[in-house]
C-alpha cells in the first residue's frame, strides 16, 4: 500500500474519474471512496472518516483512467480515454484484461463514464467525441452500439433502482433511454455542461453535476417537470456518487481538486478530501441501489485484498508497459 498524502499527487487530490462508495461497519459513517487519478495514472481509495488515502494500482495510458466501477465479483472496470479502451482489474490476483478497444482515442473526449447493467452481464460506456453509448458484454467482450447522439456528447450515465437508464448530454438535457433499443423516452430541460450523473435511493432522485459549478436534482419519472439547482462550492465538477443514506459525494477536478459531501438533510457541503486532479467517484456495483445490500458485502470483503501492504498493484501487466516504453 502506498500512502498518497505526499508525493506528486499532492495532498489528497481527485481527478476526472469514477468514484466507488463502499460502506464499512466501523466507524459508523466510514465511507471508502474509490477514485481515478488521471494525472497520476492510477486508482486510489480514500477513507472519509480517517482521511487515509492509499494507491490501489497504476494504469498504463498516458492520459490516465477516467471512470471506474466494480462488477458483481468485485473487480474494477475502468475507462481509458486516451487509449480508447476499457479494462478490468482483479485486485485478488492483480491481473488485468482488456475488455474493449477501438473507441475514440482522446484523453478528454474518449471513453468516459460507465454504468453496470442491472443483471451485471454488461457495462455501458459513453464515448464523448463520437456521441455513442457502447455496450460491452463482460463475458464475450463483444462491443456494440446502443445509441448515437449526433453532436450530443454523452457523459454521465446511470441506472435507477427499477432498471431505467439515464444519460447526461454535455451540451443538452438529461435523457432516459430504452436500455434495449436506445430510443429516447423522455428528456429534461436544457442544462449546462453536464458531466457526472447518479441515482440516490434515499431521495429517489437523479443528481447531476455541471462543470460550471451546479448540482441539479431531477425526478426520474418526470424529467420535463423541472430541475432544482444547488450552487456548488466550486466549479469544475466532474464525478458524483450517492451512498443511498442521504449523502451525495461530488468531485471537483483540477490541480486543486476536492471531494465534497453534500448532506441532503442538512443542505450543507463538507470537504472530505483534497486530491490533485481527481475525476469521478465510483458507485456500489453499477449504482443499482436494489442490489446494494448484497454487493456491499461482496465488495467490502475485498477491501483487505485491495489494500495489501506489499507494494503497488498494477492495473496493467508490467511486461506490456515495458514493451510500450513505460
Amino acid at each position: 500500500m502506498q500512502n498518497l498524502s505526499k508525493g506528486r499527487c499532492g495532498t489528497w487530490i481527485i481527478l476526472l474519474c469514477s468514484l466507488c462508495i463502499i460502506e464499512l461497519q466501523q466507524p459508523a459513517n466510514a465511507i471508502v471512496l474509490y477514485l481515478t487519478l488521471i494525472g497520476d495514472r492510477g486508482i486510489a481509495s480514500l477513507d472519509t472518516a480517517t482521511g487515509a488515502m492509499s494507491r490501489v494500482c497504476s494504469t498504463p495510458s498516458e492520459g490516465g483512467p477516467d471512470s471506474l466501477l466494480f462488477d458483481t465479483d468485485g473487480r474494477i472496470i475502468y475507462s481509458e480515454p486516451q487509449a480508447g479502451a476499457v479494462r478490468r482489474f482483479d485486485p485478488s490476483n492483480r491481473s488485468t484484461e482488456l475488455l474493449a478497444s477501438g473507441m475514440t482515442q482522446d484523453k478528454s473526449f474518449g471513453p468516459h463514464d460507465l454504468a453496470l447493467e442491472p443483471d451485471g452481464s454488461s457495462v455501458l460506456v459513453s464515448d464523448v467525441a463520437s456521441g455513442r453509448i457502447y455496450r460491452i458484454n463482460l463475458t464475450t467482450k463483444a462491443l456494440t452500439i446502443l445509441k448515437t447522439f449526433p453532436g450530443g456528447h454523452p457523459a454521465g450515465l446511470i441506472y435507477d433502482n427499477e432498471g431505467h437508464l439515464f444519460v447526461n448530454l454535455w451540451r443538452g438535457p438529461v435523457v432516459e433511454l430504452n436500455p434495449k433499443t436506445g430510443t429516447v423516452l423522455q428528456r429534461s430541460p436544457e442544462l449546462e455542461e453536464l458531466d457526472g450523473l447518479t441515482f440516490d435511493s434515499s431521495t429517489h432522485k437523479l443528481w447531476a453535476v455541471s462543470y460550471r459549478g451546479s448540482l441539479y436534482i431531477l425526478d426520474p419519472e418526470k424529467l420535463a417537470a423541472g430541475v432544482n439547482r444547488i450552487p456548488l462550492p466550486a466549479a469544475k465538477a466532474d464525478g458524483i456518487a450517492a451512498d443511498g443514506k442521504g449523502d451525495i459525494f461530488v468531485v471537483i477536478t483540477g490541480n486543486d481538486g476536492m471531494i465534497y459531501r453534500y448532506s441532503v438533510a442538512n443542505k450543507t457541503f463538507q470537504s472530505v478530501g483534497t486530491i490533485i486532479r481527481p475525476d469521478d467517484v465510483a458507485p456500489l456495483s453499477g449504482f443499482r441501489p436494489a442490489l446494494s445490500s448484497n454487493n456491499q458485502v461482496q465488495i467490502s470483503e475485498l477491501v483487505p485484498k485491495i489494500a495489501q501492504p506489499n507494494g503497488i498493484n498494477i492495473c496493467f501487466p508490467q511486461e506490456r508497459r515495458r514493451d510500450k516504453g513505460a
